[in-house]
């Protein structure tokens, strides 16, 4: 049986005589985790109302969890975690993946070494340029010492960026004429969107699906603002 959340925050209690063990500030984290999955699923209504298209930033908002904590704490925290998501319990807001905790010393590290490199890249965007934007979209460490999101934010953070740089090459290609040019991009759209697909915790909920044809029609609305040669 879990150790109560009440008990473990007593035990985290910052002006206690012992600092708090590593092993102790990973159960409280797990404890909240799960007591703010709750509270959320009991919003039922609000949640079932959200378009399709939306959910994935429902998913994103409900996975963070931010824990305050000592100094001491956040100095002995690393970004893995060692606590991973029950998909089981929450299907669709939790996947099998570990918890990344955002306030470690080496979460940057972490960050860079994950990138997806196994997919294409867009021309002129190695995937370790998209490192410093997927972790000011994730969010940072101002006012609290401890924050943690599950690692496959973190992957679909890097695609969603990629795939949005896919779609402006294949913007310029279809108006350079170049087919082939256009053919590549048209694919690595799609092999980014199947990735998303197998990584988000409900397929097709992850803001990554827009196809190529579609992203190509939206480049010659009026309104349009992407693509900037």
């Amino acid at each position: 049986m879990p150790t109560p959340l009440d008990t473990l925050l007593t035990q985290s209690d910052p002006l206690a005589d012992n600092p708090p063990d590593t092993e102790r500030l990973s159960a409280l984290s797990t404890a909240l985790a799960h007591d703010v999955v709750e509270a959320d699923r009991a919003l039922k209504g609000r949640r079932l109302g959200l378009l399709r298209r939306h959910k994935w930033a429902a998913i994103a908002a409900a996975a963070v969890v931010v824990v305050p904590t000592t100094a001491y704490a956040a100095s002995a925290l690393f970004a893995h975690t060692g606590t991973f998501g029950d998909p089981v319990r929450n299907p669709d807001f939790e996947d099998g993946s570990e918890y990344i905790e955002m306030c470690a010393a080496d979460y940057s590290t972490y960050v860079t070494s994950v990138a997806p490199t196994d997919l294409p890249a867009p021309p002129h965007h190695p995937w370790a340029s998209y490192a410093p934007t997927v972790m000011k979209v994730l969010g940072g460490c101002e006012g609290t010492s401890s924050g943690t999101f599950q690692a496959s934010q973190v992957a679909l953070s890097y695609i969603a960026q990629a795939h949005n740089d896919w779609g402006c090459a294949y913007v310029w290609a279809t108006e350079d004429g170049d087919t082939a040019g256009a053919r590549t991009a048209h694919d690595g759209m799609n092999t980014l969107t199947q990735a998303a697909d197998r990584i988000a915790p409900t397929p097709g909920t992850h803001g990554v699906g827009i196809s190529p044809e579609t992203f190509l029609a939206n480049s010659k609305l009026p309104q349009w603002v992407g693509c900037k040669r």
